[in-house]
């Protein structure tokens, strides 16, 4: 399948905005309705600090992770809460593991890959006490942690905090909190990050990130590589598979978002032309640039070819870039 280019517009994130409540109700909240919860139900923090040039640092003792808590209330409720932190899950059992041999026995559990994260090991838990105390001057406090490096490869790592129900207020949506400890020693971390990209024929510029696959260590994933940042996150990345060499990376076309627009189409993405023909078939074969001496990675050049080009079925183009796309690593 071919589709012609004649025109681009650009869908901007204001066209999802329409909320579906009534602007001229606005919402009631008393301190019956009083909560405490997780700002979010989920955190990744990396189990060290890589430079540019690939050198791995762990954490100092003053770089502490705070997973942040609020308790939600008019008047600021003085109250104290009580958390846990799990890493295991019923019966002891590791509380995240995935299996060694994929198609082996689900429920061996000599065949489970402990995917958690250990106190003591992979992090030291600082707020001892495991209370936080809030009023109307503190209404969001901070569990501390120290991160852990860990120098080998182990894959991404997970532990749970759980907070328990105050006696005066509520427990909100988000009572647990799920942490996982990024794993540096990834064999592609050299390759993860930012990227400054350019289009040579328009001399749009953008930066695109990429990100690591969570169980394929030779996948990768862009994040807004149709330069449009709006419309960029997690839902709407696009991936890439590493050669084992790791000199390429091919990038299948007519690969479909797991974002979802409102008439039901995902985002696509096709490769654009320099005459502005989209194809939905095919890749794009990224050449990865290092430096001859060192060979540190410099950037990324995705050929002459294709651009990029990320549209919605009946809708229209969410973002694109022409040919020829060169990034550089920042």
């Amino acid at each position: 399948m071919k589709k012609i280019l004649t025109y681009i517009a650009i869908l901007t994130a204001g066209l999802l905005a329409a909320v579906s409540c009534d602007k001229n109700l606005p919402p009631v909240f008393d301190d019956a309705n009083a909560f405490v919860g997780f700002d979010r139900p989920s955190l990744t923090v990396e189990e060290a600090v890589v430079k540019p040039n690939g050198t791995i640092m762990p954490y100092t003792a003053t770089q502490t992770f705070k997973v942040p808590v609020t308790l939600g209330s008019v008047k600021g409720i003085s109250e104290t809460v009580k958390f846990d932190v799990v890493e295991t899950g019923e019966g002891g059992d590791f509380l995240y593991h995935e299996l060694i041999d994929k198609k082996g026995d689900p429920d061996d559990k000599a065949n489970w890959k402990d995917q958690t994260a250990h106190q003591g090991k992979n992090f030291n838990l600082k707020t001892v006490s495991k209370t936080l105390t809030f009023d109307a001057e503190h209404r969001t406090q901070y569990i501390e942690f120290d991160i852990l490096y860990y120098p080998e490869y182990t894959g991404d790592l997970k532990f749970d905090i759980v907070l328990s129900k105050p006696a005066s207020v509520g427990l909100g949506y988000n009572s647990t909190c799920t942490v996982t400890v990024a794993d540096v020693n990834h064999p592609l971390t050299e390759m993860l990050g930012d990227y400054q990209a350019t289009s040579d024929k328009d001399g749009k510029t953008w930066v695109f990130t990429v990100k690591k696959d969570a169980k394929d260590d030779h996948m990768v994933w862009f994040d807004n590589i149709f330069a449009n940042p709006g419309w960029a996150g997690d839902d709407t990345m696009f991936y890439g598979n590493v050669d084992d060499d790791k000199t390429t990376i091919i990038i299948p076309l007519g690969q479909t978002s797991e974002y979802v627009y409102s008439n039901g189409n995902p985002v696509m993405l096709l490769g654009l032309t320099a005459e502005g023909e989209g194809y939905d078939s095919g890749n794009i074969t990224v050449t990865i640039v290092r430096d001859e001496e060192t060979g540190k990675i410099l950037g990324l050049d995705f050929g002459e070819e294709y651009g990029v080009w990320a549209y919605i079925e009946d809708a229209g183009s969410v973002g694109y870039a022409y040919p020829k796309i060169t990034a550089v690593k920042l």
